[in-house]
């Protein structure tokens, strides 16, 4: 350590010291590199996979795919809310990595709301927020939430050397020579610890970048500096937009409420347990339903413009986005009517 600091009370010299490192490992021309995180010369045989290593072409298929995996893992958990004490609002996480293809899914593909990020180059940020803020007003992105940050070349050689690491690994993983063997287990540990790293720069990178929602464009940082817990923010206020008739019926009624409902002898017999919404209302001491009860109103609007309309579809319909509606508590409404 005295021999990499100037003096006992400098500053630490640790990412100086790393960079030096990874320069040294990356060289190919240097017999150099790391096995259980002790840094070694390597022998001429290990050297010779070595430079076979650093010349690995790198697959877009499989960059892209290391980018997903920590995405994946810098969004983790997928961030969620409550709405109305009741509904339990999750996103999906998609990202977007080629220009004008479509999103690959990474997690909560069923979710109706989605994240889906992108990572442009710096000098394209402006131009990817314009374009992005007139897509996100289209009814077709109007559940979408776009996440757009800055690709960097720390995280372009992260990947790339991530990628060679497995790659070699892979390849010599069945080779006797127990130097090798070693070798590539280095090279393992090497890939994980690297992965880590690329995580942390594309979470740095969001924290500094935007969401866009129906043509509304908020910075990360505006809500926390914490990734995470700015997406949940984002969301709380997504989800009252998307979900924004969940008001008409804010509860979750018991799987038994509708059969007890339709069970009862005489409305005047209801209870609060029966009746969470107040469906039945009383007037001049005679009991009736109100049928003008927003919930009750939407439902009867459905059905009057359909015809005929199944069981399964008016559940699909009820329970996903503006809705939200629990399936029992749908049965329920359905029992009043």
């Amino acid at each position: 350590a005295s021999l990499m600091h100037g003096d006992v009370k400098s500053p630490s010299a640790e990412d100086e010291v790393k960079k030096a490192v990874e320069e040294l490992i990356a060289d190919a021309i240097v017999p150099f590199g790391e096995h259980d995180g002790h840094l070694r010369f390597f022998s001429e045989k290990l050297n010779d996979i070595e430079q076979e290593r650093a010349t690995i072409p790198l697959r877009n298929i499989e960059t892209r795919r290391i980018q997903s995996e920590a995405m994946r893992e810098v969004y983790s958990p997928l961030p969620s809310t409550h709405l109305n004490g009741t509904l339990s609002v999750a996103s999906g996480l998609k990202m977007q990595q080629t220009s004008g293809g479509a999103p690959t899914s990474l997690a909560g593909e069923r979710n109706t709301i989605q994240t889906i990020v992108e990572l442009v180059d710096p000098a394209e940020q402006d131009a990817a927020k314009l374009r992005l803020t007139e897509e996100s007003r289209a009814k077709t992105s109007r559940h979408t939430v776009f996440l757009v940050g800055c690709q960097s070349p720390e995280m372009e050689e992260l990947t790339g050397e991530i990628y060679r690491s497995k790659e070699i690994a892979n390849k010599y993983r069945a080779e006797p020579d127990q130097e090798v063997k070693e070798y590539c287990a280095g090279q393992a540990d090497r890939a994980s610890r690297l992965m880590s790293d690329l995580e942390r720069y594309i979470k740095r990178s969001l924290e500094k970048g935007s969401f866009v929602f129906r043509g509304e464009v908020n910075a990360v940082e505006s809500l926390d500096q914490d990734l995470v817990a700015a997406a949940r923010k984002q969301l709380s206020d997504v989800a009252g937009q998307a979900f924004d008739r969940n008001a008409e019926a804010p509860v979750r009624a018991g799987t038994d409420l509708a059969e007890k409902f339709l069970r009862l002898n005489s409305l005047s017999g209801v209870t609060a347990q029966l009746d969470p919404l107040s469906l039945v209302q009383t007037h001049g001491g005679q009991p009736s339903i109100d049928t003008d009860h927003k919930a009750i109103c939407s439902i009867r609007d459905m059905i009057e413009k359909h015809g005929s309309i199944e069981g399964k579809r008016l559940s699909d319909f009820f329970t996903d986005a503006p809705f939200g509606w629990s399936q029992d508590t749908l049965r329920y409404l359905v029992a009043a009517m």
